[in-house]
């Protein structure tokens, strides 16, 4: 039975969903069969071919159904998905790592400002209560309910990451910093082709369409920034990277 090569578990609101699209254009990747939740996103592929979400939501399907998802896949061609809740759930991980060790994961990591605003707005144009409880990024800051809390939790990347690294053998992870795959789209992609072992391809990249929000000017930034700051330079020294979102 078929089994994904590849999985992109995280972060959301970090570009998962622009990444997959790439893949999938890339003729030695083919994609997910889909968990029969056709519902499109902000995508060229429906959002339940992208996200499988076997391992967080799923599992009780068993590993059978979580096979049935995938297409056979010949000689020199590999799939997978990108089910970007996983990193953030531990217990996710763990099941991972427990059924498909070796498959190769990659992360991609946003400016954790800037991915709480997103995910805030994007809560906000699809829950119609969402608004009622908060006003503005401000009031989730200082006040999250326990069950909203994670929007806030889940920029504490080091965390996420340390439990990743424990799991798996740091081979298999692939970390790509998002504001780099939009500066330098060509790099990053090569660089990514060659942690799946697959051939270089040129693709039309796709990028999100979604209304980028201008938030440098933003009165509440610099305390939301103050806050990531050490976890920030924590992720910094341990993946060698200067200035991280400084």
């Amino acid at each position: 039975m078929p089994l994904p090569n590849f999985l992109i578990v995280g972060e959301t609101k970090c570009g998962t969903t622009s990444m997959y699209d790439n893949l999938v254009k890339h003729p030695q990747i083919l994609p997910s069969l889909g968990n029969g939740v056709q519902t499109e996103a902000d995508s060229e592929v429906p959002l339940g071919v992208k996200e499988i979400r076997f391992f967080d939501k799923h599992y009780n399907r068993g590993w059978d159904w979580y096979q049935s998802c995938f297409p056979k896949c010949p000689d020199g061609y590999i799939t997978g998905e990108a089910t970007p809740m996983y990193l953030y759930r531990t217990q996710a991980l763990i099941h991972i790592a427990e059924t498909i060790p070796d498959c190769k994961i990659i992360v991609m990591l946003r400016n954790p400002t800037d991915r709480l605003y997103s995910h805030f707005n994007h809560i906000s144009a699809n829950e119609v209560d969402w608004t009622d409880r908060y006003h503005s990024v401000m009031d989730l800051f200082m006040g999250a309910h326990p069950k909203d809390y994670h929007l806030i939790d889940r920029g504490f990347y080091i965390r996420q990451l340390t439990a990743l690294w424990a799991l798996f053998n740091k081979n298999n992870i692939h970390i790509i910093i998002s504001e780099e795959m939009f500066e330098n789209p060509e790099e990053e992609w090569a660089n990514l082709l060659e942690f799946l072992n697959l051939d270089y391809c040129d693709i039309e990249f796709a990028h999100s369409r979604k209304k980028k929000h201008d938030l440098t000017k933003n009165a509440y930034r610099r305390d939301i920034d103050r806050m990531y700051a050490p976890f920030n330079r924590a992720l910094e020294d341990t993946l060698k990277i200067n200035n991280l979102w400084r």
